[in-house]
């Protein structure tokens, strides 16, 4: 029960969740430090669990319904990550650390960077190396060797998150960047819907971060914050109406799963379709203006944190 950030071991329940995709049938309860407010996971999942968290279609795909609509989106998401990196750096070396399938280094690779990632899920390096890259298990990589290092919703799955971030800044240059994209635990969509909520994800998430918890643990690790942000055009509007249609549907995740991961048909099938495209009827466009709306009070559901090394 050891909070990561500052060592503090009194906590208290601050919410609870079954796994969304039913992978196992356990309720997991996440705790919130008393003494600086980071959320963690605890207990968390046991080993053979943890395995059969991340199955062979937990990275997406894409021939599900919708499938070809769906791969454009992922494709122009990952454009759009492209160029949240080049407004800092234009070329030069990056590390994806839990770079899942490889695609977004893919995009990076062909556009001329020196790509390299961390994944630690068998199903993720294969996927990888399919595509040439050049994938690792650990950051066991030279000192000062990254310009950019990114952790695009990957930290929040890490055990030890500061551990990670202490070998991070080794890695990265002396003029570097680190950029990490993770679910905001104080989000107005969590505050408002709890269990319900698309990026609570029990029990693969188990840090859950707050702008300020985010950039104490930054700091603890040698990091200079330099931006935070709350706009997200690929987490936030979906992310709210999927959170919606969690209350309503009876089962978790439904569109999610049709459209990235092409699960099986189960129970309820059409029942659940035709309330989730009611729901999108209803909610797709509030969703999109009420996400931007959280955004600008800091409130949106992701935080993106632009951060340097401290020499």
């Amino acid at each position: 029960m050891k909070c990561d950030i500052c060592g503090n071991n009194n906590s208290f329940v601050y919410g609870s969740a079954k796994c969304p995709d039913g992978t196992t049938e356990r309720i997991f309860r996440i705790r919130k430090c008393a003494n600086c407010d980071f959320v963690f996971l605890a207990p968390g999942p046991e080993g053979g669990e943890i395995v059969d968290l991340y199955f062979d279609g937990y990275y997406g795909n894409t021939a599900g319904a919708g499938g070809d609509i769906a791969a454009a989106a992922f494709s122009l998401f990952r454009v759009f990550r492209k160029k949240r990196i080049c407004k800092y750096r234009q070329s030069g070396r990056i590390l994806d650390v839990g770079c899942g399938d490889g695609s977004f280094l893919n995009l990076m690779k062909r556009s001329g960077w020196e790509v390299f990632g961390v994944e630690t899920s068998e199903i993720g390096n294969r996927l990888c190396e399919q595509k040439k890259i050049n994938v690792r298990r650990d950051v066991d990589f030279q000192d000062d060797f990254f310009d950019v290092i990114t952790l695009w919703h990957s930290l929040e799955h890490m055990k030890n998150p500061l551990g990670i971030l202490q070998k991070l800044h080794r890695v990265l240059s002396k003029t570097g960047i680190l950029l990490v994209s993770v679910p905001n635990i104080e989000s107005m969509e969590y505050s408002l819907f709890k269990r319900f909520w698309f990026h609570l994800d029990l029990p693969r998430h188990l840090c859950h971060f707050s702008p300020r918890t985010l950039k104490k643990l930054l700091a603890n690790a040698g990091f200079r914050t330099l931006k935070v942000g709350h706009c997200s055009a690929e987490y936030n509007p979906y992310g709210l109406l999927q959170t919606i249609m969690n209350v309503f549907t009876p089962e978790f995740n439904f569109l999610y799963n049709r459209v990235k991961r092409n699960k099986a048909k189960g129970q309820y099938f059409f029942l659940n379709w035709g309330v989730t495209l009611l729901l999108i009827g209803f909610y797709a466009i509030p969703a999109f203006w009420f996400s931007y709306f959280f955004s600008i009070f800091k409130k949106g559901g992701v935080i993106h944190l632009y951060a340097e090394k401290i020499s």
